[in-house]
């Protein structure tokens, strides 16, 4: 995969594994390539928000989004990043459908704002996985901690779970903005996540780099 793309974005909706395969591909390169995550560019913006003008708190430990704001930081964040450098880099993103129509998560906008250059550089990895498995995952996740890193997961409250995550526009956006995607299904057990992802990433990963080398 690193042979043809700089870039890996893992999509998909809230807890459909994305930061587990995230946490998989760290195990084995570390520091080889760089991690980038949509959650905390927007964990970021609500921490400067102290005015709650663009979220609101249900818990000391938990946010629900007012308006796009933070989600355009995020996408512009990444865009920056992900430009920065030639390094190879696994970015985690997640969007959904605000079912009120307020807030923009989508692919959409996402997509129409990746400069040709980059989205020629970058694949797409779908990660899917059914609603069920992933209000039941949701469920058993910590809180959001102060040193949250780009490998851990956090609850997102069940209304905005129920409000943003049910769906997303993934497919229409592809048809609408052409880009390089793959799709993963994590609908069989960890082990076989596991094996997809090494087969897919990682010996693949150490084939391009001895390639490049050479």
């Amino acid at each position: 995969m690193f042979l043809a793309y700089q870039n890996i974005w893992f999509c998909g909706l809230a807890a459909s594994g994305k930061t587990t395969v995230l946490r998989l591909i760290n195990e084995t390169l570390k520091d080889k390539v760089e991690f980038l995550n949509d959650s905390l560019e927007m964990v970021e913006f609500v921490r400067q928000d102290t005015k709650q003008e663009h979220h609101t708190k249900p818990t000391p430990e938990s946010f629900i989004l007012k308006d796009s704001e933070p989600v355009y930081y995020s996408v512009k964040r990444l865009i920056e990043k992900a430009s920065s450098s030639d390094k190879d880099k696994i970015i985690e993103i997640s969007r959904g459908s605000d079912e009120k129509g307020i807030v923009d998560f989508s692919y959409q906008h996402l997509f129409s704002q990746l400069p040709e250059d980059l989205k020629k550089k970058s694949i797409f990895v779908y990660v899917y996985s059914p609603v069920e498995d992933r209000r039941a995952r949701n469920k058993q996740r910590p809180l959001l901690s102060e040193k949250a890193t780009v490998f851990e997961s956090f609850f997102c409250p069940e209304e905005a779970f129920e409000r943003f995550f049910v769906q997303d526009d993934f497919l229409q956006a592809v048809s609408k903005y052409p880009v390089n995607i793959l799709f993963i299904p994590n609908i069989y057990s960890l082990d076989y996540l596991k094996d997809k992802i090494k087969k897919l990433f990682l010996t693949e990963h150490a084939r391009s780099k001895a390639q490049k080398s050479s």
